[in-house]
This record gives C-alpha cells, sequence and structure tokens, in this order.
C-alpha cells in the first residue's frame, strides 16, 4: 500500500501531543500559546466533520496523526471503518487505498433513496440498484420494493468489496 511524504515525524508528533487509541482523542504536552494549557484537548471538527489539529504552525487531519503516532508511517489513506469522521479510535482507524476508502463511502445528501446504490427511476416507476467497480456503474436491476434494490446492492458490495463493504443492513 502506497505512504504519503509525512510532514511531521513520529518523535515530534510525540514530543507535542499524546493520543488515546481507546478514546482517539489527542491532548497537548507541551504550551504552545498563552491559551494552551498542558493536557488540554488538541483539535476541533472541521466544515467536513474531520478533527484537525495545528502542529507546528499546519492543520492536520486526526486520523493521519493517529497513523504516524502509531506506525511511524501514513497509508495513502485512512478509512474510518464505521464512516464516522470524527471517531479516531485506533480500533476504527485502517490502511486503505483511495478506491477502498470510497467503497466505504455513505449515502450522499439529497439523493432520491435513502439507501447506499440506489435510486428511483421516474419514467419506470421502479428503484434501480447499482454499484461502482473499477471506476464503472454496473447496474443490478429494477425493483418495486426499496428494500429489494438495497439489498441487491449489499449482495453485490460484498463481493466486490469485501472487509471494505458499506452495506445498507449490515452484515
Amino acid at each position: 500500500m502506497k505512504e504519503l511524504a509525512m510532514s511531521i515525524s513520529q518523535k515530534t508528533l510525540k514530543r507535542l501531543l499524546d493520543y488515546d487509541p481507546n478514546s482517539g482523542a489527542f491532548t497537548r504536552k507541551v504550551r504552545t500559546a498563552n491559551r494552551v494549557q498542558i493536557g488540554d484537548a488538541a483539535g476541533c471538527t472541521n466544515k467536513n466533520g474531520y478533527v484537525q489539529i495545528q502542529v507546528g504552525g499546519k492543520l492536520h487531519l486526526a486520523h493521519r496523526l493517529a497513523f504516524i503516532f502509531m506506525t511511524g508511517s501514513c497509508p495513502q489513506e485512512v478509512d474510518h471503518k464505521n464512516g464516522i469522521r470524527d471517531d479516531n479510535r485506533w480500533a476504527n482507524l485502517r490502511p486503505a487505498t483511495t478506491s477502498q476508502n470510497q467503497m466505504n463511502r455513505r449515502s450522499l445528501k439529497g439523493s432520491s433513496s435513502r439507501y447506499l446504490g440506489v435510486s428511483w427511476h421516474k419514467l419506470r416507476g421502479k428503484w434501480h440498484a447499482n454499484i461502482h467497480v473499477d471506476g464503472k456503474k454496473k447496474h443490478l436491476g429494477s425493483f418495486s420494493d426499496e428494500d429489494d434494490a438495497a439489498r441487491a446492492y449489499d449482495t453485490a458490495a460484498r463481493k466486490h468489496f469485501g472487509e471494505y463493504a458499506n452495506l445498507n443492513f449490515g452484515e
């Protein structure tokens, strides 16, 4: 799996911050400003829902810092297994390729369906199930019932995405 060049070393990170792998929280080990105390929680949630932390005058995403803190390296992508962007517990993070990270995405806001991989086809009056694999859209079928379309998506997602599949109905 491809790794990114790190903008901060594990040694520097561990000197400045502490990371609790059970909670996913970072705390300050060094005062960096008058308002910043040792032991203060580090970071805030950005507009995209990710925790970001300022270290050395640069903003870093906390899930990337967690990987550097724990392993000394940073993979191409870091996937939040449960899809919750501010859940940076070590057990919830895993290395991923860009493609694998996309497999675990959630249903888009404004979608015609509450399910991932399902959309309403107005002209046919049916629910369509589709999946994207290797950059290509695959049609899985047309269904009268939205739940049936979602189940068809889940079956295909398990087959193509394995452990990275984000399922509509869980296991």
